[in-house]
């Protein structure tokens, strides 16, 4: 609206008199703005709008320059007449002490929104919700089950509204689970809350600054936090006798650790496995970048060895798209307690009492047995496993940021010297 359709007069206001002013008609007979400025409190005027609502604000010069506030819409017993001349009244003395009103403003407005945002924000069990259906397309693919653990966590938390309150209370649950032996759980519910937490602050439900400093709180040094990472591998014995298991059991879960032994990779990698990764013409097995968790881009794994002829086996009874799918239907493999504890079993047959050990400790045992045999050197094998971090003791970091070669060839010599051993009498 020009300030040509604005009606500007002067009155003594009165909130009797604020409750009879209405809209300024033109010479079209249409509605326009009318401002009043106040008499008695300098710069103080009401803004009566075409639309009927009435609002004061604070119109004056300072050092040359023309300053504009509002100061809130009237209403008789919250905004009258007396009070929006004490508002003005302060705002005036501000100016005059060199407060920047508009800044000042600006920043209440932001206030205002932020605590308006805050007062919708979901409860902790809704926000995992809602982060699963904002980006589901970034979901890790252990996302389920890490759900579950996070809620399982959580659970005093999960009926509470997010806020700085509830950020608190989990980085306390966080601290508690680290303080109390259990740094593992607590090293991974930090990570996993990280990202919807951050997508929270986003969405300007808790304060991200807050955030920062409660996470950048919760740390792991120190002696007393009783996190020792993981060292098992399997004696030479005691891989010997895994191998021979695999074979004697011979289900579709042994094949997997068969691949397992061969190849050094994860679990995840092997049990997902496709037919159209699979390049037989190259003898490659190619990794797509989605399935690798740090590489960041396709993995190559040579066929050569008893890990061609497990392929080759295998493909013979291929009936659809997973190399390895579960018994029962044409999905990823699972249950594999029970699967454990057959090869287990059956090592114990063979005269090999093994000490507990994990499917992930297949990899770190695979990789140690082929440096200390030398059938690849430390940095072949940094390729081979493609692990997020370059080995410190043998290995430059610089080498892992600089150098991008594959290494196929190296690794498919080691693959098969590893192959040799497993199959040797």
């Amino acid at each position: 609206m020009s300030l040509n359709n604005i009606t500007k007069i002067e009155r003594d206001l009165t909130d009797s008199l604020v409750a009879s002013l209405r809209p300024a008609r033109g010479l079209d007979g249409r509605p326009e703005r009318r401002e009043v400025f106040d008499t008695q409190q300098r710069g103080l005027l009401l803004r009566v709008n075409p639309s009927g609502k009435k609002s004061w604000r604070l119109h004056t010069m300072r050092q040359g320059k023309y300053h504009r506030l509002a100061l809130g819409d009237y209403n008789k017993s919250i905004l009258g007449v007396e009070r929006a001349r004490l508002a003005a009244a302060l705002k005036l003395q501000e100016l005059m002490q060199g407060v920047d009103l508009a800044a000042a403003r600006k920043k209440e407005l932001e206030q205002q929104r932020a605590a308006a945002r805050k007062a919708k924000a979901p409860t902790v069990s809704v926000l995992l919700d809602l982060y699963e259906k904002r980006v589901r397309d970034e979901l890790p693919k252990t996302w389920s089950p890490q759900k579950k653990e996070m809620l399982a966590f959580a659970q005093p938390l999960c009926a509470l509204n997010l806020g700085d309150r509830a950020v608190r209370n989990l980085s306390m649950l966080i601290t508690e689970a680290r303080d109390s032996g259990k740094s593992s759980t607590a090293r991974h519910q930090k990570a996993y809350w990280s990202r919807p937490l951050r997508w929270a602050s986003q969405q300007g439900w808790i304060d991200e600054t807050h955030m920062d400093r409660l996470w950048k709180g919760i740390t792991f040094r120190g002696h007393n936090q009783g996190y020792t990472p993981r060292e098992r591998h399997l004696s030479i014995c005691e891989l010997r006798a895994l191998y021979r298991a695999t074979e004697r059991v011979g289900d579709i879960h042994s094949a997997v650790y068969k691949a397992l032994l061969l190849t050094g990779q994860r679990l995840s990698a092997v049990a997902e496995a496709r037919w159209d990764e699979f390049d037989v013409g190259k003898g490659l097995w190619v990794i797509p970048a989605s399935r690798m968790k740090h590489l960041g881009r396709d993995h190559h794994i040579p066929l050569v060895g008893e890990f061609a002829s497990l392929i080759d086996t295998l493909r013979e009874y291929a009936d659809n798209a997973l190399v390895f799918p579960s018994p029962e239907k044409a999905t990823v493999i699972k249950e594999w307690k029970r699967a454990h504890a057959r090869l287990v079993a059956d090592m114990q047959v063979q005269g090999v009492d093994a000490e507990h050990f994990t499917r992930h400790d297949i990899r770190r045992s695979v990789a140690t047995l082929s440096e200390e045999f030398e059938f690849m050197s430390p940095a072949v094998i940094d390729r081979w496993l493609a692990h997020k971090s370059l080995r410190r003791e043998s290995v430059s970091s610089v080498y892992g940021v600089y150098s991008k070669s594959r290494r196929v060839e190296a690794i498919e010599r080691g693959m098969l010297a590893l192959s040799d051993w497993f199959t040797e009498k």
